[in-house]
């Protein structure tokens, strides 16, 4: 009996592994070079949605099944400006209507399919899941640094992970993890000292604005390693000073990272400058969309794309564990630490906007 009143007092915002998003909000459903000619299928939130591309560019996404028979309309076709399912031929416009029945010429006033509101801002699609008419008016999320002066702008990649989304947009609001999980690509040896590398010295400090969440270190003095040389285009082995700052909207779970590298005779003087934004998606409550781009203010390494996919992948290693023992074990608890606050904010933020989501 304990074990099950526990178990359910857990199962909110103080378990992440149960944590619910809101309907009424936008998320990154997809990268605007993934919509390119095809059809893209994508979850998003218990929502199965479409998007394609119409004849003058812009993006349709709709429920991805056929009213007719519930057949997925991704399977079908785009011709034109409409999708045609692939079982019967019944063809949709952008808006969900029917334009055309081969079997016979009355169109029936049910078939039709919802439709999503969508926008397409820089490298993504936005997709609303929520009340159409709730849409009008609300922008979408900016972190602020969307608009560096980069000479390259790229998406790298989208990836499933097996993981509420709280759970990773916890991750990436923390830096104490990155000096030992991603050694020697973020912070410098954390044997170093007993309290790691250079950047893990540096103090932890937190910001709460209205529905964003920052935290962020500077660093009066950090060497390049090789792996910074490679991501930050610094060369190796010169020291810097360096303000890494994380920024998110956890209820949409749009996230992004700010790194800038000065020179310590002239602190005025911005040496390399970065903009790693993206977006934590939730699929369902045991499954999220994680989407990286990377904007530079200096041309990108050969290797960059592989280095960044190599810390993600180290992210995505641990957090389907973590899932799955908050999940499944009525035992399973957490012991906070100073340095959680940006993560467990992020939690009341999301569990706020879903009790408001009404």
């Amino acid at each position: 009996m304990e074990a099950a009143v526990r178990k359910s007092a857990l199962r909110n915002f103080e378990n992440p592994a149960f944590q619910k998003f809101p309907k009424n909000n936008w998320y990154i459903a997809a990268a605007s070079a993934e919509v390119e000619g095809n059809i893209l299928s994508r979850k998003i939130n218990g929502e199965a949605i479409l998007l394609y591309r119409k004849t003058d560019g812009s993006v349709a996404a709709l429920r991805d099944a056929c009213p007719h028979k519930g057949f997925p309309l991704s399977k079908g076709v785009v011709i034109g400006d409409d999708v045609r399912c692939g079982y019967h031929g019944i063809s949709f416009a952008g808006d969900g209507h029917c334009t055309h029945i081969p079997s016979q010429a009355v169109i029936p006033a049910a078939m039709c399919v919802r439709s999503y509101p969508v926008i397409e801002r820089g490298l993504f699609i936005w997709v609303w899941t929520g009340d159409p008419a709730r849409a009008e008016g609300v922008a979408l999320p900016t972190l602020g640094f969307e608009d560096i002066d980069a000479v390259q702008r790229e998406f790298f990649f989208a990836v499933e992970v097996d993981c509420n989304a709280q759970l990773l947009i916890d991750n990436l609001l923390d830096h104490t993890h990155f000096t030992y999980l991603h050694q020697g690509s973020l912070d410098n040896d954390p044997d170093a000292g007993d309290d790691g590398g250079e950047f893990m010295r540096a103090p932890l400090q937190f910001e709460q604005q209205g529905d964003a969440i920052s935290t962020w270190r500077d660093v009066d003095s950090i060497m390049a390693t090789a792996a910074v040389s490679v991501i930050w285009g610094v060369p190796e082995g010169v020291a810097y000073s360096r303000r890494l700052e994380t920024k998110g909207f956890p209820a949409s779970g749009y996230m992004g990272s700010w790194d800038c590298f000065r020179d310590l005779d002239d602190p005025e003087k911005v040496v390399a400058e970065s903009a790693a934004l993206g977006g934590v998606t939730p699929i369902d409550e045991d499954r999220c969309l994680h989407f990286v781009t990377w904007s530079t203010t200096y041309p990108q390494h050969k290797d960059m794309k592989l280095f960044v996919q190599t810390i993600v992948d180290q992210d995505v290693a641990v957090l389907p564990d973590i899932h799955r023992l908050l999940r499944d074990d009525d035992s399973a608890s957490e012991v906070s630490l100073v340095a959680d606050k940006a993560a467990m904010i992020s939690r009341r933020m999301v569990a706020q906007a879903q009790a408001l989501d009404g």
